[in-house]
């Protein structure tokens, strides 16, 4: 049975450069993966976006370090797990057949990847599959990408939306009040956990810009996006719901 996990995976590396910052995040990955071992994950990450939606199955070994001005140790981290060919022929052939415009290509994996799996399999002994997000961030375009990803659910395949439910650097590096990120938070979460037929809540996760304080949580959405996904994956299964979600500071972390 798949497990569906949307996370933020931190400022650039610096999950990996100053855990001490992050010692909640890196305890729930850690206890996460020590608990849970799949045969195969797939990431969508909010540093991704292509023209179509993009199936990354084989990587170089050479990583995309798609950050600047952190220390020189920040530029030599290493991920690099096997190929899976077969799975990720199974993901572009289901896209394709259903309608979803996709390329598959070979391309390196962003810090989106490779942050939260160095500290959750460090062992790097798990094939990784990314798809990217399609520009233009329609929110409808990327709940019916879940769905349709949702034909692996009966299998044993870690799905990750890899973002933050918070992105808006100019007030995070300003340190800015949480009173309205903590707003947002709660609108969401309410969103994602209360009872209400799953076709209302997709109107309303289709319409988050509607919640309160969004845009200033999210002044662009590609960070949010990936939670579209993971909602779109698990409402392809009858009853959605929740092993835990939890809010840590100004991320929320959801796992179906």
């Amino acid at each position: 049975m798949s497990k569906v996990l949307y996370l933020s995976h931190g400022g650039g590396p610096l999950p990996l450069l100053k855990p001490k910052t992050h010692e909640n995040m890196i305890r729930y990955y850690q206890e996460f993966g020590k608990n849970y071992t799949p045969k195969a994950i797939v990431v969508i990450s909010a540093h991704m976006e292509r023209e179509d939606f993009t199936v990354v199955g084989e990587h170089p070994k050479e990583l995309l370090y798609d950050y600047s001005g952190f220390p020189i140790e920040s530029y030599s981290i290493e991920y690099n797990p096997p190929i899976d060919l077969e799975l990720t022929d199974r993901i572009f052939n289901e896209l394709s057949i259903n309608g979803v415009k996709t390329n598959k290509v070979t391309d390196k994996f962003d810090h989106g990847v490779y942050i939260p799996l160095t500290i959750m399999y460090p062992k790097q002994n798990i094939p990784v599959i990314q798809i990217s997000l399609k520009r233009g961030l329609n929110e409808q375009e990327h709940i019916n990408l879940g769905k349709t990803l949702g034909f692996l659910k009966d299998e044993d395949v870690l799905f990750i939306g890899s973002g933050s439910s918070f992105h808006n650097l100019r007030a995070i590096f300003g340190n800015t009040d949480n009173v309205k990120n903590n707003e947002f938070h709660d609108a969401l979460i309410d969103i994602l956990t209360k009872d209400i037929p799953e076709s209302t809540r997709e109107e309303l996760l289709v319409n988050w810009r509607k919640l309160p304080n969004s845009i200033f949580s999210h002044p662009r959405s590609e960070h949010l996006i990936p939670l579209l996904v993971c909602y779109g994956i698990k409402q392809s299964s009858p009853i959605i719901s929740f092993d835990d979600i939890i809010m840590n500071k100004r991320n929320i972390c959801a796992l179906w």
